[in-house]
């Protein structure tokens, strides 16, 4: 898939629904998931499965100067 610069984009709509949630923002609900998404997009890149959470060059057992 060919990389689209800003400018060539569609607009993107922002609506944020009611609910009764008990979310402390709009933007907190994402935030589980990011651990996660970036322990699987280093073991594509890698081979290596991260399994503990802070993520680190240490956990990873990769070792930098």
């Amino acid at each position: 898939m060919a990389e689209v610069s800003v400018d060539k984009k569609d607009r993107i709509k922002v609506h944020i629904a009611q609910n009764n949630l008990k979310a402390g923002g709009i933007g907190e609900p994402v935030f589980p998931s990011v651990g996660p998404a970036v322990a699987n997009t280093v073991f594509r890149a890698t081979g290596v499965r991260l399994r503990e959470l802070a993520l680190s060059n240490r956990s990873a057992g990769i070792m930098t100067p």
